[in-house]
């Protein structure tokens, strides 16, 4: 009996946290569309204030055009009239300046300049929603970061790009400098960039690899010998084996079923919440979430995996948001 009512306290204290969490997970999707829907609302209101300032300035000179063409017009009709009158006159005297009055008078008439009214099209009749998506950047948070890997915490099979994006496994060993922050046993690496603080989001291409190992590690892990990816020594990990065996390596580790195949792994940090989640980043479905209590700098961590009898010869990639 002291069991069951045990369980029963236990399901009541869930349900009573559920309930706190659906609260707060409600005012989180609220603010954040109210910031999405003020964004939205004050680009739509200066876009219409531009066109409005556009149109104004197009019809300015317009009005101008036309004012210029209708005094050039009454000018000629005038001139037009006193040649008749002229002309209806037989006497010779009359007629004798008909044809000085004519030059006096005539001036070549120059075309208005032409108004760029497709101009207004290009702006606002363009892909106005791919624009303004871009421009969403800017209050975007978190922002997707544009990481780089740390080549000195690199195993010595890992081959790194020039430009620090990407790590494939080599065939060979590499003499490198054994200092303490190197991994010497696992291939894996960490990124340049640690967090301490904040929301942050990025993605790694994973492609069609068979093994991989993505993720989170605390600053102090021990990188030498074997290693356990867990987060009781400091690792907030999943990995791909075998092609098509995903796991997150919590404590007890967690078999994972997806239902489609992901070429890229977004992972995001929520330092201060202790949230650490893993999207499927092709259609953003979650895939599993970690949550902890974090007390020192977080770097990203990353490993190609092992050859597997060449069919893992592809590199991780870090990738910025598709577009």
């Amino acid at each position: 009996m002291e069991e069951v009512f045990r369980s029963q306290n236990a399901e009541e204290a869930n349900m009573l946290k559920l309930k706190k969490m659906a609260e707060s997970l409600g005012h989180n999707i609220a603010a954040e569309f109210t910031s999405l829907h003020q964004f939205l609302n004050d680009e739509e209101q200066q876009m219409k204030g531009r066109l409005r300032e556009d149109v104004e300035k197009i019809s300015h000179q317009l009005r101008e055009n036309l004012q210029r063409i209708t005094e050039k017009r009454a000018s000629i009709e005038c001139t037009i009239v006193e040649i008749q009158e002229r002309l209806n006159v037989q006497e010779t005297a009359f007629l004798a300046d008909v044809k000085s009055l004519i030059e006096r008078s005539y001036v070549k008439f120059k075309k208005p300049a032409e108004v760029p009214l497709n101009l207004l099209l290009g702006e606002f009749a363009g892909p106005l929603q791919f624009i303004i998506w871009r421009r969403m950047f800017n209050v975007i948070s978190p922002v997707p970061a544009v990481l780089t890997l740390e080549p000195s915490t690199a195993h010595p099979e890992l081959l790194i790009s020039d430009d620090l994006r990407s790590v494939r496994l080599s065939d060979t060993w590499q003499e490198l400098p054994d200092n303490p922050e190197r991994f010497d046993d696992c291939v894996s690496v960490l990124s340049a960039q640690g967090f301490d603080s904040g929301r942050h989001y990025w993605q790694v291409e994973v492609g069609n690899k068979t093994m991989w190992d993505v993720g989170l590690a605390k600053e102090s892990v021990n990188r030498k010998g074997n290693i356990i990816l867990s987060p009781e020594d400091g690792f907030w990990t999943i990995w791909l084996r075998n092609g098509n065996e995903y796991e997150a390596l919590s404590t007890p580790s967690a078999f994972l079923s997806l239902r489609t195949k992901p070429k890229t792994i977004g992972v995001f940090l929520d330092y201060e919440k202790g949230q650490v989640s893993f999207y499927n980043a092709d259609d953003m479905s979650v895939i599993y979430t970690f949550t902890d209590c974090f007390s020192e700098r977080l770097f990203p961590y990353f490993s190609p995996g092992e050859g597997d009898g060449g069919k893992n010869t592809e590199p991780l990639k870090l990738c910025g948001l598709r577009l």
